[in-house]
């Protein structure tokens, strides 16, 4: 748990050093993904274990 604990944080400040050095984003970047995982998250909530 913490060396994924460690692998997000990291994320998160590479995501912050990015912006710091070129403040661009593109919007909807990540929409089609997003929205697969909210599907697939519905469905699985859908089974038993």
């Amino acid at each position: 748990i913490v060396e994924e604990a460690k692998r997000a944080l990291h994320d998160a400040l590479c995501v912050v050093r990015n912006l710091v050095r070129d403040n661009r984003i593109v919007y909807g970047g990540g929409a089609c993904e997003i929205s697969c995982a909210i599907e697939v998250a519905k469905e699985a909530n859908k089974v038993r274990t």
